[in-house]
């Protein structure tokens, strides 16, 4: 896998074996990060000692954060925080429980809704190690191709065939949108003359 550029800043340009391959950055991102939250929900992280939250949460409240990953407990003096799941440890206690608290739906759509606005942007610049390792860690999914609302994470753009000018399309000196914008017209008269 070779990185060959960025498209439109937020389309990763790849090239595997001869083939060209565009990657949205935000979506693949959005699925890593889905599946490593949910692979990291099992596993409650105790705190010692708990934390004391700033408000008191009701007995039905303790229900819903547990069904959440968060364990707590009332006390006289307010509500305190036990443990919780790992794939919660990124966000600040008060705002996750508030966040829980407020929430209407699953905790699947929780988890889609943090992988989501937890993912690098479509406008953001990456190194190109990340990218590379965004790759392969999407590649290592167990849904690769779709991010967490349903969206192609990976699409393939067509071959480097001999009837296309690879060395324009390899002309680092070219902007990169240019490059796709030719290939992508080569490929049209190639698919067109088959």
């Amino acid at each position: 896998m070779k990185i060959l550029g960025v498209f439109e800043k937020g389309f990763v340009v790849l090239k595997i074996d001869e083939t060209v391959y565009l990657m949205d950055q935000h979506a693949a991102h959005e699925r890593v990060r889905l599946e490593h939250l949910q692979k990291t929900r099992p596993n409650l992280v105790r705190y010692k000692p708990s934390e004391q939250l700033p408000f008191i949460a009701s007995a039905k409240d303790l229900v819903k954060l547990k069904s959440f990953g968060v364990k707590a407990a009332l006390r006289k003096n307010g509500t305190t925080v036990k443990a919780l799941a790992e794939c919660h440890l990124e966000e600040s206690t008060v705002k996750l429980v508030r966040g829980l608290l407020s929430w209407e739906g699953s905790e699947l759509d929780y988890l889609k809704m943090r992988a989501c606005h937890g993912a690098i942007k479509i406008s953001d610049s990456p190194s190109i190690s990340f990218l590379e390792s965004l790759y392969h860690d999407l590649m290592r999914c167990d849904y690769p191709l779709i991010c967490a609302h349903g969206r192609p994470t990976f699409v393939k753009m067509g071959s480097l065939d001999e009837r296309l000018d690879h060395n324009h399309w390899m002309n680092p000196k070219e902007p990169i949108g240019e490059r796709v914008n030719r290939w992508l017209l080569g490929c049209r008269s190639v698919f067109q003359s088959s």
